[in-house]
């Protein structure tokens, strides 16, 4: 039971629910306590030992019931022709034949997981790798002496052996399937998440299929809500100051100086706040769509957050993020603005007459798009003025530095006022930027 229920626990950690290794003891003890022979009260005591929150105790469930699901149905053995198979020569396949034919959930069960051992089931990463593991199992079953004698039977035109045979091959491969789907689904389906994740994050935000889009929002809130935590356990730790020695003497005078009461010294800290101004021209609008979704869900940690989305002209969409429906509020915040040709000089503009006078020293300016003004005056003294009033300004371009002061380029211009660039055009790349963006306002 110690076998099964260390892999229990790392099925477990496949779905995110963490096990500390305090934890991992108190499962084995809770097994050795109640044992293994009622299901339920062992699942309700491992919940208890191992779920944290309502959302692991879910998990919990759900695995307990994958992980512990008997290999074949235990009411219902598998439907042979006859119980009078011919055994003879079939070698290792012969004792799964009997397994099979008399529903021993154990046996069968063991003779997999045996098989699965040999072969090294552990390093199946892709599901491209079920239907090759599958059969390798089943060679460690017997499954070439069991075809030898389907031959065998076809050979010497034996009808009824023949049929029977190839029942047993059949229930066989489907039990073994099973066996290695659930394995997958246990043990290698996070891997495979992983490897997608890993893809997705590298990927040029432009090239995404739409198919992926889902899973890369995902991705966004995963990576922020992580910023988040980072970002907030560095503001709790600086909350409580160090010791003021002087204030802790003098208020514990009266208690003959024993240190019944700790002062400590606080650094005021004014709360950041955070301006991100996305170019929605067709040319970065998947990388502003994200990079919205990415600063909003950064709320936890810089509060009252303010988005513009720019064209033509530039628009305030803060409170367009205020629909519940996420993928709503992204197409409003690109829509907002898209009425002609972009127009950097334009935006910056009308900037000045809607946010200018609310950029102080604890604001940081946040500038998504490439630049391009399509030769209108760019206004480069309006970025100038931004950059002296806010406390940090950062340009984040989809665009090659090589490309920059090419064509409508206004780049080379505007790089003088801004105090970090960064070229972005995935997900990993956003995320350093927004983490060196934390860093500075905060």
């Amino acid at each position: 039971m110690n076998t099964s229920l260390s892999r229990f626990l790392e099925a477990l950690r496949q779905v995110e629910l963490r096990v500390s290794p305090a934890e991992a003891l108190d499962a084995y003890r809770t097994v050795a306590t109640i044992g293994p022979g009622n299901r339920q009260l062992l699942k309700d005591a491992l919940a208890i030992a191992l779920a944290k929150s309502e959302g692991d105790k879910i998990r919990l469930d759900e695995t307990f019931d994958r992980f512990f699901a008997p290999a074949i149905d235990a009411e219902e053995p598998a439907p042979l022709p006859e119980h009078n198979i011919y055994t003879e020569g079939l070698g290792e396949a012969a004792e799964a034949a009997a397994q099979l034919l008399s529903g021993d959930v154990a046996g069968i069960t063991g003779a997999l997981q045996n098989a699965a051992n040999a072969v090294g089931l552990e390093r199946m990463w892709i599901f491209t790798q079920k239907n090759q593991f599958t059969r390798r199992m089943l060679e460690q079953m017997g499954l070439t002496e069991l075809e030898r004698a389907i031959n065998e039977a076809e050979r010497t035109g034996d009808e009824a052996r023949t049929a029977q045979l190839q029942a047993l091959r059949g229930q066989l491969f489907d039990t073994a399937r099973d066996f290695v789907e659930r394995e997958f689904d246990l043990f290698a389906k996070d891997k495979t998440r992983q490897l997608t994740d890993e893809r997705l994050r590298n990927a040029r935000l432009g090239a995404v299929d739409l198919r992926d889009r889902e899973r890369m929002q995902t991705i966004v809130r995963r990576m922020a809500k992580q910023l988040a935590a980072l970002y907030s356990s560095k503001r709790r730790r600086e909350k409580h100051g160090t010791l003021d020695v002087r204030k802790t003497m003098r208020k514990n005078h009266t208690n003959d100086d024993v240190l019944f009461r700790l002062e400590w010294k606080h650094k005021k800290r004014d709360r950041p706040k955070l301006m991100v101004i996305c170019d929605v021209s067709r040319s970065v609008s998947a990388l502003s769509q994200f990079l919205l979704l990415f600063v909003h869900s950064l709320s936890e940690v810089l509060r009252g957050v303010r988005s513009f989305s720019l064209c033509s002209n530039l628009v305030e969409t803060t409170a367009i993020f205020d629909n519940p429906d996420l993928d709503a509020a992204l197409r409003g915040a690109a829509e907002a603005a898209m009425s002609g040709a972009t127009d950097y000089g334009q935006a910056l503009e009308d900037f000045e007459d809607i946010a200018l006078t609310d950029v102080d020293r604890r604001t940081t300016v946040l500038i998504l798009g490439d630049g391009r003004s399509n030769y209108t005056n760019p206004r480069v003294d309006l970025l100038r003025r931004i950059h002296d009033q806010a406390r940090f300004v950062m340009w984040l371009n989809p665009e090659p530095r090589s490309f920059w002061g090419t064509g409508d380029s206004e780049m080379l211009r505007y790089q003088v006022y801004a105090d970090l660039i960064r070229t972005v055009n995935s997900l990993a790349d956003l995320e350093r930027a927004v983490s060196l963006m934390m860093v500075r306002a905060h």
